[in-house]
């Protein structure tokens, strides 16, 4: 926990507010921390705290490419993490911080930061990847075959293997 500029702020993390934002049916399946201040409330057994700042959103940066195919399980950050132009303010800035490929009938469109290790990392993917999803903004308008989970899926814990 940190302050900063007379408010209390915190680091961005999977591990705490973390959940499925998007879901492209047999292509990936998109990760963030939907609203910072809502994560960080929870974490701390609260409703609210005054002066709650979230992390500010990075400067945009160019969004980065590859000739690499991807492969189930690659874990894939597209242009600037927690760079989502012209959604919400900082506190939804990082709602699509990574996404894990599906399958493989596409190249890389952003940059490979890891890989699902393990089978059961693989069928838990395969399991999120075909719930059915929300139609559209909102759910009101035709959607162009992607969107969020019919059902909340939580982040409940991060494991990193070096």
């Amino acid at each position: 926990i940190f302050v900063r500029g007379g408010g209390v702020t915190a680091p961005v993390s999977l591990g705490r507010g973390g959940a499925v934002t998007e879901i492209v049916p047999g292509s990936t399946v998109t990760l963030g921390v939907p609203c910072q201040s809502k994560a960080y409330f929870r974490s701390r057994g609260v409703s609210k705290i005054n002066g709650f700042v979230p992390q500010p959103r990075p400067l945009a940066a160019g969004r980065a490419t590859s000739d690499t195919l991807a492969v189930p399980g690659m874990i894939v950050v597209e242009g600037a993490m927690g760079y989502r132009p012209g959604v919400g303010g900082d506190d939804e800035a990082y709602a699509d911080a990574l996404s894990i490929v599906v399958s493989d009938a596409r190249k890389v469109d952003g940059v490979v930061v890891g890989q699902l290790m393990d089978r059961d990392s693989m069928d838990a993917l395969m399991r999120v990847a075909g719930l059915p999803i929300q139609k559209g903004l909102g759910g009101f308008l035709p959607g162009e075959g992607r969107g969020q989970p019919l059902v909340k899926v939580a982040v409940t814990a991060v494991k990193v293997i070096k």
